[in-house]
C-alpha cells in the first residue's frame, strides 16, 4: 500500500501548526471532531483537504476562521509558516483541548451526538412512510404467492 501524494502542503503545514499551536494531538482532535486518526494525519500531511462540514467543525475546535485553516488570508499563513520552524515555548493553554474521556470531551461528544440524533429527527416522517410502504408490498407478495398453486 503506497503512501498518498503531497497534494496541499500548504495547507497540512497551516494545520499542524494551528494543532500545535492550540496544544490539540491527532488523538484528541480526532476523537472531538469527530472524524478518524486517518483523516487528521493526512490533513497534517498535506495530503487531502477538509470537507466543508469537517472545516467548520475543526475551525470551531482550533478558535480559527475557516479561512485561516484553508489559507485564504495569506499574510497570517505566511507567519505562521515561518514561525513553524522556532515555536515558542510551550505553555499551558487555558484553551487546550479537553483530555479523551473527561467530562469536558463527553460532554462535547453528547453535544455533537444531540446534533446527530435533531438532524435524524428530520428524516423519521419519511422513513416511517417507506418502512409501510415495503411492508404493504410484502404483504401483497405474500397473498400472492399464497393464491398461486
Amino acid at each position: 500500500m503506497g503512501s498518498l501524494p503531497v497534494r496541499y502542503p500548504e495547507l497540512g503545514a497551516r494545520f499542524s501548526c494551528l494543532m500545535d499551536e492550540k496544544g490539540w494531538t491527532i488523538t484528541q482532535l480526532a476523537g472531538v471532531a469527530p472524524v478518524t486518526f486517518a483523516t487528521i494525519a493526512r490533513l497534517r500531511k498535506g495530503q487531502t483537504r477538509p470537507r466543508p462540514t469537517l472545516l467548520k467543525r475543526l475551525a470551531e475546535i482550533l478558535d480559527v476562521s475557516e479561512s485561516e485553516i484553508i489559507g485564504d488570508d495569506a499574510p497570517k499563513s505566511r507567519k505562521r509558516l515561518k514561525t513553524r520552524n522556532n515555536p515558542p515555548e510551550t505553555k499551558a493553554h487555558a484553551d487546550a483541548p479537553p483530555r479523551p474521556n473527561s467530562l469536558e470531551w463527553k460532554l462535547g461528544r453528547i453535544q455533537f451526538l444531540r446534533k446527530q440524533i435533531d438532524a435524524a429527527d428530520i428524516l423519521k416522517p419519511e422513513l416511517s412512510r417507506l418502512c409501510e410502504e415495503v411492508q404493504a408490498e410484502i404483504q401483497r407478495v405474500k397473498e400472492q404467492a399464497m393464491q398461486s398453486p
